[in-house]
C-alpha cells in the first residue's frame, strides 16, 4: 500500500505552500473516511518536502511521477525525489530519475 505521493503543481504567488497542502488534505482525509473507511484513522506525517524546478526539469519529474510505483517495487529510486525527514541535513542530490 501507497505510503506518500508526489505531486508536481504550479502555485501562483498568491498561494502559500502551506495553504496549498491543507488544500489537498481535508478533502483527501475526508475522502478516505468516507469512500474507502480505512479499519484505522488516516494519520498525515508532520511536515512535507517542496522543490522549486527549472522549466527544463519538469518533464523528467513527471515521467518519474507517472512512474513511481514501479520505481518503488524495483528500488530505482531518486535520490532527491525521495529524500525523507531523516535525509534533510545531506548535501543536495541531482534531480536524477532512473
Amino acid at each position: 500500500m501507497p505510503d506518500h505521493v508526489h505531486l508536481l503543481v504550479r502555485l501562483p504567488p498568491t498561494v502559500t505552500v502551506s495553504e496549498f497542502i491543507g488544500q489537498v488534505k481535508e478533502p483527501v482525509s475526508h475522502r478516505v473516511k468516507e469512500e474507502i473507511r480505512p479499519s484505522s484513522p488516516l494519520k498525515w506525517q508532520e511536515g512535507y518536502g517542496v522543490l522549486t524546478l527549472r522549466k527544463d526539469e519538469v518533464e523528467k519529474v513527471s515521467s518519474y511521477i507517472d512512474n513511481q510505483e514501479t520505481h518503488h517495487r524495483t528500488g530505482k529510486l531518486s535520490d532527491l525525489l525521495e529524500r525523507t525527514a531523516g535525509d534533510a541535513d545531506q548535501p543536495g542530490a541531482e534531480l536524477s530519475a532512473p
